[in-house]
């Protein structure tokens, strides 16, 4: 049996002080997102777009399901076989199609917890109600015990964190939860990525699991101690060669650790391709995907 508990940890952001910082940079980081948008829709243009259309539009709906094993000697015995299930980047709005087949995938899945690593809809700034919708129906769909942790990404407002917080769905900006079972425990910090503080150090002699939306700053978490990180954004490239080679990653730095699994800086991680598409309502040699979590202790 897990039990979560939210911490006033020295390491959390005060929720109004986060609010108001958000909003403050929200129009830098949205425009951001489109001038990027404008750059893949441009190179978009290149390709022959009525065969593109009618494949990657089939391809958004074929979601596929993945277990992923990550090992750790430190990990508590009461934790080890538990499992996450990894939702990244839905980006609802994008496909009404898509919409529903996300949520059907996830209400499929059992496991001991549900995470959401961002980016909540197709476009970004101001939501709607059937944006808020759809997030509340992702949240109700999973199958875990425990209430769903989030994280906001770069297509996502602050509001959404008002408007959709509950019982069954807790964001983290810049917070601390811990699970616990038999007096052990594990501890989950949620980043903002556009407010990344400097210091958020793991609580000491502890395991330690971040959620961050980007891999760029992968090496400032493992800074600070943290042992797993799991992301998205990436989308695997969404639009891909053979081979799942990707055309365009909207990543700066650390593409290397950009799509699956990865070793760096001290610490595990996984980037998932996530469920959702962005920019370009296709799916081309990058299936969309849910991913099972499964911690093992060694």
């Amino acid at each position: 049996m897990y039990k979560l508990t939210r911490h006033n940890s020295p390491i959390n952001q005060n929720r109004d002080d986060w609010y108001k910082l958000r909003k403050n940079i929200e129009k830098t980081l949205f425009q951001k997102t489109e001038k990027k948008r404008k750059i893949i829709q441009k190179a978009s243009r290149i390709f022959p777009m009525s065969l593109f259309d009618s494949i990657g539009r089939k391809n958004i709906l074929k979601i596929q399901h993945n277990q992923v094993i990550f090992e750790f000697s430190h990990l508590p015995k009461s934790f080890d076989g538990f499992s996450i299930l990894h939702i990244s980047d839905p980006h609802f709005g994008g496909d009404p199609l898509l919409n529903e087949a996300i949520c059907e995938a996830v209400r499929k899945i059992k496991s001991d917890l549900t995470i959401f690593t961002g980016d909540y809809q197709f476009g970004y700034g101001d939501i709607d109600d059937s944006i808020i919708y759809y997030v509340d129906r992702l949240a109700e769909a999973s199958q875990s015990p425990l209430p769903v942790l989030a994280i906001l990404g770069n297509h996502d407002c602050a509001e959404m964190v008002n408007r959709i917080e509950n019982d069954k769905l807790f964001f983290l900006n810049n917070e601390l939860v811990s699970i616990k079972s038999n007096e052990e425990e594990i501890f989950i910090y949620g980043i903002d990525e556009a407010l990344i503080q400097k210091t958020f150090n793991k609580p000491e002699n502890s395991f330690g699991i971040c959620l961050g939306h980007n891999v760029e700053y992968a090496e400032a978490i493992a800074k600070n101690g943290w042992n797993l990180m799991l992301a998205g954004h990436s989308h695997g490239g969404q639009i891909c060669l053979p081979f799942g080679f990707p055309i365009f990653l909207s990543i700066d730095f650390n593409r290397h650790i950009a799509i699956g699994k990865w070793k760096e800086f001290n610490m595990q991680g996984y980037t998932s391709k996530g469920c959702g598409v962005s920019t370009l309502p296709w799916r081309l040699n990058c299936p969309p995907q849910t991913t099972n979590i499964l911690l093992k202790k060694t």
